[in-house]
């Protein structure tokens, strides 16, 4: 015990290196958990768009009798996708389909990027020609106060466009609020995005067909 007095500062450093050893085994655990799921995750990602491939490589009618509406607009995305991905030119080749296409394949990235991301992270991943495309299909086939925070936030990111400036307040207020509009109303979203697939089902069809 008189050691431990008269040495009382190498005891605190002792429990001291303890303590620091304890989190340092923490944290290392903690990260290769978050490693596995991160890990698991990817994986499960890769045989997602696997089953899209296989599912949607060639549009038929009954391609889109499925109960699921994300799963109709992720595969028709993804065949959009298999058409322009192996292209010299995918910006041109994008531009050179269809508008229903575009609008398709614009909208499920955006769903895409902001579903644990905010409507911010769509503009600095993404750029023309699909920002241009997702502001026009938000428009036609959502309108709405939907395309009233995407128009505000596209303009905001327009380094063209004098008009809007970028205010870190006012997209993060943006953010949150688009994030939760789609939250609250995923549903009805997701049912103007349907309908106009149905409206234009022979778009998707014929032009696989002839490609």
């Amino acid at each position: 015990m008189e050691l431990l007095i008269k040495y009382w500062y190498l005891v605190l450093a002792i429990i001291a290196v303890l303590i620091l050893t304890v989190f340092v085994i923490i944290k290392a655990a903690k990260s290769v958990r978050l490693s596995r799921i991160e890990k698991e995750n990817f994986i499960k990602k890769l045989e997602h768009e696997k089953d899209l491939r296989q599912s949607f490589k060639v549009i038929s009618n009954e391609s889109f009798n499925i109960p699921e509406k994300y799963r109709l607009l992720e595969g028709l995305a993804m065949n959009v996708q298999m058409q322009v991905e192996n292209q010299t030119d995918t910006a041109a080749a994008f531009l050179a389909l269809p508008a229903e296409k575009q609008h398709i394949y614009a909208l499920c990235v955006l769903f895409d990027d902001c579903r644990e991301n905010p409507l911010s992270f769509f503009f600095k991943a993404n750029g023309f020609p699909l920002t241009p495309a997702t502001l026009e299909a938000a428009e036609r086939i959502i309108g709405g106060r939907f395309f009233e925070l995407f128009k505000y936030e596209y303009s905001a990111f327009d380094k063209e466009n004098a008009e809007v400036s970028l205010i870190t307040e006012e997209i993060l207020k943006t953010d949150g609020e688009f994030s939760a509009l789609i939250k609250m109303n995923i549903d009805s979203i997701l049912d103007s995005i349907v309908h106009y697939i149905n409206q234009n089902k022979s778009v998707f069809i014929t032009t696989n067909q002839e490609g």
